[in-house]
């Protein structure tokens, strides 16, 4: 008998609803972007975010767009036990990654969930790659002949326009290289649960 103990799970829907705003939120980034606002950080990649110059928790736009992500969240949760309804974005910024431009594994401290909402997302665009928990920690690995779900190292997703992505925040991410010629834009928030 073979017993599944451990899982990292990722939850995705669509929030097709919301697709009217995303020129607005490509619009926002392409002005921070063009007043050559050059972030200072250690990263090794050239994906432009806002981050550290636009607070979008008090953007009506992304406020709308809020409350269904914490409605999907709340559903979510409850594959982890948590019962709460009591969701606090803690920080939310757009991303704009032009061609060539990809994000290194990561994660995101000090929060139990992540979201990405994608705005726009060309084909060839590059996916988002997941990394288990075990990858990391895994000192002898197992010579494995065929893939199977118990020897799984990373978990590639491709997504489309307004895909919604919630993971725990705990969970190494990385995007890969975007191939195509056009701009992909995303959207990234923490969030904390309260009881």
């Amino acid at each position: 008998m073979i017993n599944q103990m451990f899982a990292d799970i990722m939850y995705s829907t669509n929030l097709s609803q919301h697709a009217s705003l995303n020129d607005y939120f490509y619009n926002v980034v392409l002005k921070l972007k063009k007043q050559n606002i050059t972030p200072t950080t250690d990263w090794r990649c050239d994906t432009f975010n806002t981050a550290k110059f636009l607070n979008l928790n008090i953007d009506n736009n992304f406020l709308i767009i809020l409350e269904d992500i914490k409605k999907e969240i709340i559903n979510f949760s409850k594959d982890f036990g948590v019962l709460t309804s009591n969701i606090i974005c803690t920080e939310s910024w757009i991303n704009l990654s032009t061609t060539g431009n990809y994000q290194e594994y990561h994660m995101h401290p000090a929060s139990h969930f992540s979201i990405v909402y994608y705005v726009n997302f060309p084909n060839n665009g590059g996916d988002i790659v997941f990394k288990s928990h075990e990858a990391i920690s895994d000192m002898f690995p197992v010579p494995a002949d065929i893939l199977t779900p118990a020897n799984y190292k990373t978990y590639s997703y491709t997504p489309k326009n307004n895909d919604l992505l919630i993971f725990r925040s705990n969970l190494n991410h990385m995007v890969e290289k975007n191939m195509s010629n056009e701009d992909r834009v995303s959207i990234s928030a923490n969030f904390c649960l309260k009881k």
